[in-house]
């Protein structure tokens, strides 16, 4: 039972790749290029399920059957006619016997407060308006002088015309200063 365990070390495997080199590298490529074929046919020639929409996830057709029809329920459910009913907070077509299911109680629940804050912020909206026409009309009274505005013209001009004069002056000063500093030098 005399066993040889040979040692693979690197000296080992880069005999061997050197070796083998351009057997390794036409392997790798007629691999390559058979997995590239591989997805080229089941591309074309695969199984395409267009029942779903186009998006499968793998539903079973039993299932997405069950789900269409309590989609269909709950859109039902879900759907008043308002148009029927006088007050329009109490849809007519909830059922033929008066009966609310716990879901419609809900829903009328929601609707009832939905319209309580709707006409809250109508209410608010009509004192905004109050206020905003108010403040409007003020601020027009404010803005007419009577009779002063040519007077406060002629004033306007009056100071733009020293503030130049100060401009000029304040440049001059600029000027008279960086000349004392030259001289100084």
């Amino acid at each position: 039972m005399n066993l040889k365990i040979r040692i693979v070390n690197l000296d080992h495997f880069l005999d061997f790749w050197s070796h083998y080199n351009q057997t390794i590298i036409q392997s790798l490529i007629v691999v390559t290029l058979l997995f590239i074929v591989a997805l080229i046919f089941i591309t074309l020639f695969g199984n395409k399920s267009e029942d779903s929409g186009g998006a499968s996830i793998g539903v079973s057709p039993e299932l997405e059957k069950t789900l269409q029809k309590m989609l269909e329920n709950q859109t039902k459910a879900a759907v008043f006619d308002f148009s029927k009913s006088p007050d329009a907070s109490v849809p007519s077509n909830i059922a033929e016997d008066g009966a609310v299911s716990p879901a419609g109680a809900e829903v009328l629940v929601q609707l009832e407060k939905l319209k309580a804050e709707m006409a809250k912020k109508e209410s608010q909206i009509k004192e905004l308006n109050t206020k905003l026409s108010e403040a409007a009309s003020q601020s027009t009274k404010e803005l007419k002088v009577e009779g002063g505005n040519s007077e406060l013209e002629a004033k306007i001009k009056e100071l733009e015309a020293r503030l130049a004069e100060y401009d000029i002056i304040s440049e001059d000063i600029a000027d008279l200063s960086r000349y004392k500093e030259e001289n100084e030098k």
